[in-house]
């Protein structure tokens, strides 16, 4: 079943923003106090999501030549 899964771009995305806050909770606060993939994810999905869809946005107007 592994096989025929697709990764999409939102799930590379989120992949992204929690290496991210991985390297921001190693420089600046307690590991201790870091959260895994799935929490993460929970806590922040709806804000990751308005993030994805801005960045999706940008992208299609530099693609259409709206953004010099």
């Amino acid at each position: 079943m592994l096989d025929k899964m697709k990764t999409r771009k939102i799930d590379v995305f989120f992949m992204r923003k929690f290496d991210e806050y991985c390297n921001d909770q190693l420089h600046y606060t307690n590991l201790a106090d870091q959260k895994d993939f799935d929490t993460y994810i929970a806590t922040n999905k709806k804000f990751l999501v308005a993030l994805y869809v801005q960045q999706r946005r940008l992208e299609r107007k530099l693609i259409n030549g709206e953004i010099k």
